[in-house]
Order: structure tokens, then C-alpha cells, then sequence
């Protein structure tokens, strides 16, 4: 029996990881990367929210008109925006998530989507409606793309006294 033998088949993995997943993983098209629940409620970014212009929406909203709505149109199972649907004056249209994340600066796929209205009444009105709306707040949780590791997740969990192995093999 040689040395070559005796050594286990061992193949390279892509090991991915990200800040923080917003409290689930999501799965990464690869049987090691499988959703999990996080312990990341302490990351800094664990919760996060940010308020863009329709004119910062224009590279993805051409032809569309006034901006009327913009929501997460497919969802992964846990809860990240695969494709956008936005809705204008001139029609409607679905667009994937990913380049809209990463050109707004948005810290992950992780969010809800509310468009803000003029004001009616002396209140600003949120929703579903047939007004331009003047800006869009995406608020979100987790920071990175969700898939693999969350570096804060291991720190809490390894704080809490769980060893390597345990959070590695977590299901």
C-alpha cells in the first residue's frame, strides 16, 4: 500500500463567507452550502435601511415613466431578492436583483421595498398607489451575499462556547 493509497479523495471546495446573513444563509447551488439559521443579531449591520431617488433608480427603470412601485419579485427561501419588480407609469418590469444591490450600495439582498409618497394630508403615505412616488426606502438585514459563512454568526456562536467544528457542521 503507498502513501497515495492510504490518503483520503479529498476535493477543493469554493469556502464563501460574508459579514453577516440577516439571521439565515441562504443556499449556494453547491450540496455544502445549504441554508442554516444564524446567530448574527449583533453584527453591526444586522439591520440597515437606505432611501434612494427614482433618479438613482434610472440605469434599470428606462422607459418605465414616473416610478410607481418597486418590490422583490422571486425570493430565495431565505427571504433574499433574486429579481425586482418595478412598476411605473409607462408599464412594468422585472429585472434581476443583484445589479440594483450592488449599484444603490445596498449592504444585501436581504429587504423589503417602500415607496414614499408626497404628502396627503400632513402624513407621508407608504404603499401601493397610483402617485409617483418621491423616493424608495429599502430596509434590510444582514450585510454581503448570504451564501457560505457568516463571519459574525461564528463570532457569536464561538463566544457563546461552541467549538470549530460545531459551527462548521451546524445544519
Amino acid at each position: 500500500l503507498s502513501l497515495h493509497d492510504a490518503l483520503p479523495i479529498c476535493k477543493l471546495v469554493e469556502a464563501l463567507y460574508h459579514a453577516s446573513s440577516g439571521g439565515q444563509t441562504d443556499n449556494g447551488g453547491r450540496s455544502y452550502l445549504r441554508s442554516v439559521k444564524d446567530y448574527d443579531q449583533d453584527a453591526p449591520n444586522y439591520r440597515w435601511q437606505v432611501s434612494v431617488t427614482p433618479e438613482q433608480l434610472q440605469p434599470w427603470t428606462a422607459g418605465l415613466g414616473e416610478l410607481l412601485q418597486v418590490t422583490p419579485d422571486k425570493i430565495s427561501a431565505a427571504g433574499r431578492a433574486d429579481s425586482l419588480k418595478i412598476v411605473g407609469t409607462n408599464g412594468t418590469k422585472i429585472i434581476d436583483a443583484d445589479p440594483v444591490r450592488i449599484g444603490l450600495n445596498l449592504l444585501s439582498g436581504r429587504f423589503q421595498v417602500a415607496a414614499v409618497r408626497p404628502p396627503s394630508l400632513g402624513a407621508v403615505m407608504i404603499g401601493a398607489d397610483q402617485t409617483p412616488a418621491t423616493s424608495f426606502t429599502f430596509a434590510g438585514k444582514g450585510w454581503g451575499h448570504g451564501y457560505g459563512m457568516s463571519q459574525w454568526g461564528a463570532q457569536s456562536l464561538a463566544a457563546s462556547g461552541w467549538k470549530y467544528r460545531n459551527i462548521l457542521d451546524r445544519k
